[in-house]
């Protein structure tokens, strides 16, 4: 029997793919999975609209156990902090309250990307969170080498999942997710 039913919100389907291995890891059932339309603007504006939905619709059934959100944001260039209270803000924008620490919705957040968690999470030891790799060749490089094609896609997310919280060297939001993912049991 799953540990958890959850929801996974989140920006893309490299993100989506990931918290399925994690979920299968810890053998919660992925009940639903709501993901960023691409190519229509600021994903992570869209989760935190859907953040407060995806609230709202968890509360509401908040009869049935076992029932969870997960939901992973991109910190972007604003980082984890910021972007937590940009998510605490959205909910009082639709005026939903804020999180009860009990609550089991987690809210994660990579800076700058997924990708740089699975970076680190696959044994990338020279990642760090003060810039984004993306534009620089050298990633470039080493991402064609960890998410060049589907299959690439898949193996690394689940080297990822199968390195969480064993990971000695921890990025500060890494770090920060494994605290936040204690709400539903990861």
């Amino acid at each position: 029997m799953p540990s958890f039913r959850l929801t996974i919100l989140c920006e893309d389907r490299l993100t989506e793919r990931f918290l399925r291995r994690l979920c299968e890891r810890y053998h919660h059932q992925v009940q639903e999975v709501v993901v960023s339309p691409s190519g229509n603007g600021d994903a992570s504006a869209w989760v935190k609209k859907q953040y407060a939905e995806q609230v709202k619709k968890r509360r509401s059934k908040n009869y049935q156990k076992q029932l969870g959100l997960l939901v992973c944001v991109d910190g972007d260039e604003v980082g984890c902090s910021a972007r937590q209270q940009e998510m605490n803000q959205a909910l009082q924008a639709a005026n939903i309250e804020r999180r009860t620490p009990e609550e089991p919705i987690a809210v994660l957040v990579p800076t700058w990307s997924i990708e740089t968690w699975l970076a680190a999470l696959c044994g990338k030891s020279d990642i760090v969170e003060d810039h984004s790799y993306k534009d620089e060749a050298a990633y470039r490089s080493q991402a064609r080498d960890l998410f060049g094609d589907g299959a690439k896609d898949s193996a690394t997310c689940r080297s990822a999942a199968e390195a969480w919280k064993a990971t000695t060297a921890l990025l500060p939001s890494l770090a920060e997710a494994y605290a936040e993912a204690k709400r539903v049991r990861m």
